[in-house]
């Protein structure tokens, strides 16, 4: 292996932060307006309107907006059956808070998606890195809640083929509301229960539902409102460094996880033949200061993981590099050389 490059360290993933955030926060804090205020439901019109959706409860975060939902739905009877390799384990924690049973599926392939889905279940799909699930590999009179967490930006651009869509506001997200989540829904009995469920605020006599303490704060909808504001230097951000490292894998001959036309990736995920390439292609990257990540994980028990080959493989043969819209011409120069002189 030739000398490393005398490269700086180049993040996989920085947090962009923009003056009108700074403003729309100032104008909150000096109307006194941290908890309750405008900025809620512009949030929510604004979410409304673009995912086009009739309904929009605005959370503390991701994790409760699926908790939310699940109690909202209040079927335990059904289990939720979600993939048995994702980001983290949001998902798995809100289902059992929700006082849900689980139930994990392979994925497919080439998108990540959920397949082989058990009739009778509800459905928690995750569209991971920006891809869309392909639902057509699911029955459609499951009850399905699409965690669109990673694909704000692809999102908006489908037909929503989920009863429930969430969001999450995670300052590692497209839309950073220093924390904060969504439930989107057409569904008008899921909405009212949520609705009443997020916050006891305004609960003047006793209520049979349970009633958490789970709404967004104004400060928090101030600052991703504020974000939305800069979408659009985002979206052309993400998709010129998508462009030019695409372009340079595909010189190289490296697989990786493509978006369709309309789809705007959030993670850019590298895939190889085997898991002795993959790992030797990770540690070149580390060698030479290139950020790079497994991104995905086994969110099943152990006993249960060999009853999903295609996750599997998944893990042992893919990870991430660097890929953010602060992503600078130099750092995309310094990724396209590692790319270059990679050997697996």
């Amino acid at each position: 292996m030739r000398d490393t490059f005398m490269n700086k360290q180049v993040q996989r993933i920085k947090v962009p932060f923009y003056k009108n955030q700074l403003a729309h926060v100032e104008r909150a804090i000096l109307k006194g307006e941290l908890v309750k205020g405008d900025a809620l439901e512009l949030l929510e019109d604004r979410l409304k309107e673009m995912f086009n959706s009739k309904y929009a409860v605005l959370t503390s975060n991701g994790f409760s907006a699926i908790f939310l939902t699940l109690q909202a739905l209040n079927n335990r009877e059904q289990e939720v059956v979600l993939p048995a390799i994702s980001t983290c384990f949001s998902m798995v924690n809100a289902i059992k808070s929700a006082g849900y049973k689980l139930s994990f599926s392979d994925v497919d392939n080439e998108t990540f998606a959920l397949f082989n889905v058990p009739s009778d279940s509800i459905v928690l799909s995750p569209n991971h890195f920006g891809k869309i699930a392909t639902w057509n590999q699911v029955e459609h009179e499951h009850f399905t809640i699409g965690d669109a967490c990673q694909s704000f930006l692809s999102s908006q651009h489908q037909e929503q083929m989920t009863d429930v869509t969430i969001l999450s506001f995670y300052p590692t997200k497209i839309i950073n509301g220093i924390d904060g989540g969504a439930i989107l829904t057409d569904n008008k009995e899921i909405y009212l229960k949520a609705k009443e469920m997020v916050s006891y605020e305004e609960q003047l006599t006793y209520n049979e539902l349970n009633i958490f303490n789970l709404r967004l704060n104004n400060i928090n909808a101030s600052f991703a409102l504020a974000t939305l504001d800069n979408l659009d230097d985002i979206k052309d951000n993400l998709r010129y460094g998508y462009a030019r490292l695409t372009e340079m894998l595909v010189k190289k001959g490296i697989s990786f996880l493509e978006m369709n036309k309309d789809e705007i990736a959030f993670r850019l995920i590298l895939v190889f033949k085997d898991k002795e390439s993959t790992k030797s292609a990770f540690n070149y990257f580390v060698e030479n200061k290139i950020d790079v990540s497994r991104e995905l994980m086994f969110i099943c028990p152990l006993s249960e993981q060999h009853k999903f080959p295609n996750a599997k493989k998944i893990l042992d043969c893919s990870f991430s590099i660097p890929f953010h819209p602060l992503l600078t011409k130099e750092e995309l120069g310094l990724i396209g050389k590692v790319i270059e002189e990679l050997k697996f």
